[in-house]
């Protein structure tokens, strides 16, 4: 009975992801003539992105933060396909997303614009919270969360005519979040649960939300260096008690787990693949989990009980914490 009951379960799943699979490969109608705004295209995942709609002969309007790297995107699409508007706008000011919206309106005319990708964001410093002051959370719900929540509220009503989508990139931090992430997973949660929320919401409007959850991936903004710099920075600026309080071998300890974790980074373009898909595809996902770690790690945390699940942190190398004396106890003997 209970190998009829497994052969039944493989079985069905053999079925059901061959099914999935095969659905997933069906492009909308006229997919790659759609226009799609990208937010925080200087780099990483919306770089890719911009790049990747732009060979397909889509129209990108591709939000930077720099003018270099507005520049730099325009003159590498330069041979490509698809029709490029890059330009500079600040996710964090009403004005910059008013008049970017402005701009696509008279831009598109009546083909409208299929998507948004909320892609733009910052990732803090990965430290601990003791070591971390108010504004640094704030500054990241502003950009991070704030962000998203303004250019969709902007964009609504042109995605209403086009019955179009939205593409926001949270985290797997969003789900289970580990110790030394707390501003970049309080700020990526809320963009969850925004996310969750307008699904339900926009759905009446005929507008589809789909939600990026990576795990580590190495990006310009996620190399050991930047890691590295930021701790230090973030110690720095402690004060003597602080210090005194945890000790240099602690600071030690938390460069150590900096480094392990940096390690563990998979290739970006699985986000970019991701987002494409979101994009294109007739039956899109409502959640895509690139990366490894996502799926083998992260995401099954978040299913586990609170003591499971403290537990299995506790082991991970990246992410185990020790006190100040198990750290003087470690280091004390190199």
């Amino acid at each position: 009975m209970i190998l009829l009951l497994i052969y039944a379960a493989i079985l069905w799943s053999a079925i059901y992801y061959t099914v999935r699979y095969f659905r997933e490969l069906q492009l909308i109608d006229g997919a790659y003539k759609k226009a799609v705004l990208i937010t925080g295209c200087d780099s990483g995942f919306g770089n890719g992105l911009a790049k990747r709609c732009m060979e397909h002969g889509m129209t990108v309007f591709a939000s930077c933060t720099t003018d270099e790297g507005r520049k730099l995107l325009t003159e590498e699409c330069r041979s490509m396909n698809g029709q490029l508007h890059a330009f500079l706008m600040d996710v964090t000011s009403d004005e910059d997303v008013e008049k970017t919206r402005q701009f696509i309106e008279d831009t598109v005319g009546p083909a409208g614009l299929h998507a948004i990708v909320n892609n733009a964001g910052i990732a803090g410093e990965f430290v601990w919270d003791e070591w971390q002051p108010v504004e640094h959370y704030r500054k990241l719900f502003e950009v991070d969360t704030l962000g998203v929540i303004r250019v969709t509220h902007k964009f609504r009503n042109m995605l209403k005519k086009s019955r179009g989508r939205i593409v926001n990139v949270t985290s797997s931090f969003s789900v289970c979040a580990p110790a030394q992430i707390g501003p970049y997973a309080v700020a990526k949660y809320g963009v969850e649960a925004f996310s969750d929320t307008i699904r339900r919401e926009y759905a009446i409007h005929g507008i589809s939300v789909h939600i990026v959850e990576p795990g580590f991936l190495r990006t310009p903004m996620n190399v050991v260096e930047n890691g590295l710099r930021n701790i230090q920075r973030a110690w720095d600026r402690q004060p003597e008690e602080v210090k005194r309080d945890f000790g240099e071998e602690f600071f030690k300890y938390t460069q150590d787990t900096t480094r392990i974790r940096y390690g563990f980074g998979s290739d970006p373009k699985i986000v970019v693949d991701a987002y494409f898909h979101a994009l294109t595809a007739k039956h899109p996902r409502t959640r895509y989990r690139p990366g490894i770690d996502a799926k083998l790690f992260y995401i099954p945390s978040a299913h586990l009980p609170t003591l499971l699940q403290d537990w299995w942190f506790q082991m991970h190398p990246a992410y185990r914490v020790m006190t100040p004396k198990e750290c003087k106890k470690k280091y004390s003997a190199f």
